[in-house]
């Protein structure tokens, strides 16, 4: 959000409307024309790089010239938020719509952030079409900038999927005490773009991730980024958290226990700590600006097979690392039970049952075992 200081300097100096900003000096009329056309702004502007469109300054050639205000109620902000909610695909997560005051007139902005499920569409009234602002105009996007926009997605996915598969064998190979090792894996999916160098978190930010990931208080920062843990008595790490410096997160955790010389699995129990780690650090994803979306990866690693501790007929699977398909956080108001199903469901087929027995018939998540 900019402050009231910051949108009066863009009238003094006169700054002209560039690639990320946009002056409007009326709101977006109820026809829709209007409604198809505030839409494409919207679009055009995640599809270049997120920025901000700010109603209420006139423009002369494009460079801001004077704060004219709007009168902007709760129900107009109310029905904005609906038309990008609806008519956007996929959806743009993290669009704020406020008043600033800025020399006693209402400003009305709307800030768009940087996304990564680009390329975006505008989805209205059967009209689907890609834009993307090229300086300070919004154009149609052409069929070669559509096509390198979505092979740039598939990379960024492909990259996610390279890393935790080789984070996963290294884990294999770590001398350890444990009886199963859970791995859960945090992958913004910026972090294998080219912009990644535009995400530069601050240590409070890290700090920030790992409290509400850890429940130990060993912290410290490292050549990665943060790291907690909590030490045995040998100096080896029963759990811990590691929160890279463009945000990935590591956290791995003791899974199960020594059962008749075999390791068992309490799946339920892991089920329960991944449930709540996400829950927990839902509310502040927002509050840390953390980037969306995110593939969240987790992985069974053993050195020997292991027994699915539930149940009245335990099932043994003989690999030794289990790597189960990613789910993806599009929005920071996730339900963490909901977007885990698939990758719970994948846990239970791996050891012979049809799918994860913790959901009831409404779909929500209820430990039956």
């Amino acid at each position: 959000m900019m402050t009231p200081q910051e949108i009066e300097s863009l009238v003094d100096a006169r700054r002209p409307e560039g690639p990320r900003l946009e002056y409007k000096r009326e709101l977006p009329g109820p026809t829709d024309t209007d409604k198809l056309e505030f839409l494409a702004d919207v679009v055009a502007m995640a599809n270049a790089g997120g920025g901000y469109i700010l109603f209420g300054i006139a423009d002369e050639d494009g460079a801001a010239a004077e704060i004219t205000g709007v009168t902007a109620s709760e129900e107009l902000i109310q029905r904005l938020g609906n038309f990008v909610r609806d008519g956007v695909e996929p959806r743009l997560p993290r669009v704020a719509i406020t008043t600033v005051r800025v020399c006693d007139k209402d400003i009305l902005e709307l800030s768009i952030p940087l996304s990564y499920a680009r390329p975006h569409w505008v989805s209205f009234k059967s009209k689907n079409r890609f834009y993307m602002r090229h300086n300070a105009d919004k154009v149609p996007m052409s069929i070669d900038e559509v096509r390198s926009s979505f092979l740039q997605a598939g990379e960024a996915v492909e990259r996610a999927v390279a890393w935790r598969r080789a984070r996963a064998e290294e884990l294999l190979h770590i001398p350890t005490q444990r009886h199963v090792t859970v791995a859960m894996h945090l992958v913004p999916l910026i972090h294998a773009t080219l912009e990644s160098a535009r995400l530069t978190p601050s240590f409070e930010t890290m700090r920030l991730l790992r409290t509400l990931l850890s429940e130990t208080s060993n912290f410290r920062p490292n050549y990665l980024g943060s790291f907690s843990a909590s030490p045995l008595e040998n100096d080896a790490y029963y759990d811990y958290v590691q929160v890279y410096r463009d945000l990935r997160v590591e956290a791995v955790f003791e899974g199960g226990v020594n059962l008749d010389g075999r390791k068992g699995l309490w799946a339920s129990q892991m089920e329960g700590k991944i449930n709540a780690w996400l829950e927990a650090a839902r509310p502040w994803f927002a509050t840390v600006n953390y980037p969306l979306p995110t593939a969240v990866f987790l992985s069974i690693i053993a050195v020997q097979p292991t027994v699915l501790m539930e149940g009245l007929r335990p099932a043994t699977s003989s690999e030794l690392v289990l790597l189960f398909e990613p789910t993806v956080i599009n929005n920071p108001d996730f339900d963490a039970a909901g977007i885990m199903r698939p990758a719970y469901d994948h846990i239970w087929q791996s050891y012979g049952s049809q799918s994860c027995p913790n959901y009831n018939d409404e779909g929500e998540y209820v430990s039956k075992v």
